[in-house]
């Protein structure tokens, strides 16, 4: 039962992912852009700027993405075409794998995980045979 619970928690995260991102993913278009240092108080975010059209739109950079860049590097950003400050840096841990998202979906995993071993029983030590219960043989000699 486990193995079920994994498989079927491995579909649904894999669709959760697939269709949650924003911008979508399959109505959005991709443009390079470069990460900056915006000026703000908070020196430690990043941003990245890339241009649309005759317009720079700047999106800043959150969680393991920020990361992964440093000032003045060229990375891909996905925007929507549609409304093209709606944007990201299109890299696994920025845009598919978000942090807060992990965690609480290893959570459920090992929730269901646990829950799976105890109802199939597999956790319940075995009874001290003594001796007073025996097979019977599915044939006479």
């Amino acid at each position: 039962m486990y193995k079920s619970v994994a498989i079927l928690f491995l579909a649904c995260f894999s669709c959760y992912i697939l269709f949650t991102r924003t911008p979508d993913y399959f109505d959005s278009e991709f443009t390079p852009g470069t990460v900056v240092l915006p000026d703000t108080a908070d020196w430690a975010k990043k941003a990245v700027v890339y241009p649309v059209g005759k317009e720079k739109f700047t999106v800043p950079i959150e969680g393991w993405g920020s990361s992964q860049v440093a000032k003045g590097d060229k990375v891909t950003v996905i925007y929507n075409p549609t409304n093209p400050s709606e944007g990201a840096m299109y890299t696994f841990f920025s845009y598919w794998l978000k942090l807060p998202e992990l965690l609480i979906s290893a959570t459920i995993f090992l929730l269901l995980f646990f829950g799976a071993v105890f109802i199939t029983g597999e956790n319940q030590p075995e009874e001290p045979d003594d001796g007073s219960y025996k097979k019977k043989r599915k044939y006479k000699d």
